[in-house]
């Protein structure tokens, strides 16, 4: 989706993507505490900012396409908002983007170009997701506008399995 030649604000075409392990070291190398309560606080920051929750269906600045690291970021305590927004720097600097851009591009892409969604929209016929317990707010919001026109979307899980708890799941 984010990587088929498009001609709207997005990530470059020849992005690349970064695991876990990626994103420990660039949030090192943005300054990131190396005391593992305040580096989940930071984690816990930025899949907040990136995942807002309470935003479906309504409009956020954060969910916006052209969102910067200001918009991104402005509603975290200043230490932590310094470090997200180098972290985000980096990435950019790099083409990357990490599991929560993919998932925000994306979400704001569909939000922004109705047209677009429903290009994509066309081409299921039935959307399915599988452990849909560890899918977050943001998550279902894709798999819900790439299901609007077929109406047909089904969601298997068991909450009592959930593993992602701290990204909002």
């Amino acid at each position: 989706f984010l990587q088929t030649g498009h001609r709207r604000p997005g990530p470059p075409p020849d992005f690349a993507i970064v695991d876990e392990d990626d994103q420990d070291e660039l949030l090192r190398e943005a300054g990131a505490p190396d005391d593992p309560k305040r580096r989940q606080e930071l984690l816990d920051a930025l899949h907040g900012a990136k995942s807002p929750t309470g935003t479906l269906d309504r409009d956020d600045r954060r969910l916006r396409p052209t969102a910067d690291a200001d918009t991104l970021f402005g509603d975290v305590p200043p230490p932590l908002r310094g470090v997200l927004a180098r972290y985000q720097r980096l990435l950019a600097d790099r083409q990357s983007l990490d599991f929560d851009d993919l998932v925000r591009w994306t979400r704001g892409l569909l939000r922004a170009d109705p047209a677009l969604a429903a290009a994509w929209g066309a081409r299921y016929d039935l959307v399915q997701v599988d452990e849909v317990q560890d899918a977050h707010e943001s998550e279902y919001e894709v798999v819900r506008a790439l299901a609007r026109r077929s109406g047909r979307l089904a969601l298997i899980g068991d909450v009592d399995q959930t593993i992602y708890g701290w990204r909002g799941s």
